[in-house]
């Protein structure tokens, strides 16, 4: 999936891979009818600019307008570096691939 934003190219073939939430995307059922369901992959492109590429019922962020309701759809949506700290922490990416790549304190 390759998509550009505010300038810069966002491309899942030339990003790293961090962390999946969710089962991977060629799982998806197209018959799955659950609004709320979504599954996102975290990238980080070799300049440092950190994004999510996934698919996501009507209901979640990667939902799209059709017709005169919403739809699933796919989409990669760019993170600042606290919004991506964020993603991983909620995804439960071990501590030590987040601290590769983020400056963390002890507790």
């Amino acid at each position: 999936m390759r998509r550009v934003i505010e300038g810069k190219v966002y491309d899942t073939e030339k990003a790293e891979r961090i962390s999946l939430t969710g089962p991977t995307i060629a799982t998806r059922q197209s018959s799955d009818q659950d609004f709320n369901k979504e599954v996102a992959e975290i990238y980080v492109t070799p300049k440092g600019n950190w994004f999510i590429a996934g698919w996501g019922g009507a209901a979640t962020r990667f939902g799209q307008s059709c017709g005169n309701g919403r739809c699933d759809g796919y989409k990669i949506i760019r993170l600042d570096k606290d919004q991506a700290l964020k993603e991983l922490e909620d995804a439960g990416v071990d501590a030590q691939i987040i601290s590769r790549h983020f400056e963390v304190d002890e507790a």
